[in-house]
């Protein structure tokens, strides 16, 4: 026999042997039957000894399951880590993004004017061409138009997300590029058509629009959106919830959403289609805790 024969042979028997002794191989074997460690050194000495051919060595070699498997393991945990390698650059990348520069200024109570609103998302398409809008103290204001005519594109830059506009923002008479983000957040509540409840229990979700809240104000506030008799029937402020609400229809995860927003209780509030893709009836109690919030507020 070569000495390349004797030499695989020999990377036979040490593999068997590490198999033998390896945590991930202890599988259950049938009764009165040959383990698959046995089975590959009986192959690697019949080789030896040139009573079998180097593909029927092989053929053993690939078929014995508890050296096949922990291969297959390690493919698996290869592409886990590789999955986990791609997401770790994505997460790098955007704590690598320079954050946006924002004023020092506290944010006053007043009035929202905007003058000569231009925003464009892209240069050669503008999507506000110069508006001119005013939002005062106490007042209730309706922005209606098609899709696309930049309903949300006006919410967003309200809320300072969107900062590369034209024009003057004010509130309060304060500019809105000179106000810290902090007291923006905390002098205006937006509620979405796509409102996001994290993973937890209604508790914590709450706990998020108000911090110091106790448990009573909490079931307030559920009362108020026709929340309250539903959770009592489950495990009540612990009942658990998935990610996004997947757990709770519709109605139910934008009745959460609002409650979490009057928990803030901002002066200025946002609603941003906030009664879309839901049923009618849900729709009906939204709006009309929408239209019942407390005098002094502005609502758009």
């Amino acid at each position: 026999m070569s000495l390349a024969s004797l030499k695989f042979a020999t990377a036979l028997t040490m593999a068997a042997a590490r198999l033998a002794g390896s945590p991930l191989l202890k599988m259950p074997e049938p009764t009165n039957t040959p383990s698959a460690p046995s089975r590959i050194i009986s192959a690697a000495s019949a080789f030896a000894k040139g009573q079998l051919s180097l593909t029927s060595a092989l053929t053993i070699l690939l078929l014995a399951a508890d050296f096949f498997i922990p291969m297959r393991q390690l493919g698996s945990f290869f592409h886990i880590a590789m999955n986990g390698m791609a997401a770790s650059d994505k997460i790098f990348r955007l704590l690598d993004l320079p954050e946006p520069e924002t004023g020092g200024a506290e944010c006053p109570e007043g009035e929202i004017a905007c003058r000569e609103l231009r925003f464009s998302y892209e240069p050669e398409r503008e999507i506000l061409h110069g508006l001119d809008l005013t939002f005062p103290v106490g007042s209730f204001t309706a922005i209606v138009g098609e899709s696309g005519c930049g309903k949300s594109t006006i919410s967003s830059i309200l809320m300072g997300r969107s900062r590369g506009y034209g024009g003057s923002v004010t509130i309060g008479g304060a500019e809105l590029r000179t106000i810290r983000e902090e007291s923006l957040m905390r002098h205006i509540t937006y509620v979405s058509h796509r409102s996001y409840l994290f993973k937890g229990t209604v508790r914590e979700n709450l706990l998020m629009g108000c911090p110091a809240a106790d448990d009573a104000a909490l079931w307030r506030a559920l009362e108020q959106v026709k929340l309250a008799d539903f959770l009592r029937g489950e495990q009540g402020l612990d009942t658990p919830l998935a990610e996004k609400g997947g757990n709770l229809s519709g109605g139910q995860c934008q009745r959460l959403a609002l409650a979490r927003a009057l928990l803030h209780d901002s002066p200025v509030y946002i609603f941003d289609e906030a009664t879309s893709n839901i049923d009618v009836e849900s729709e009906n109690e939204i709006m009309a805790q929408i239209h019942a919030l407390e005098i002094g507020r502005a609502h758009v």
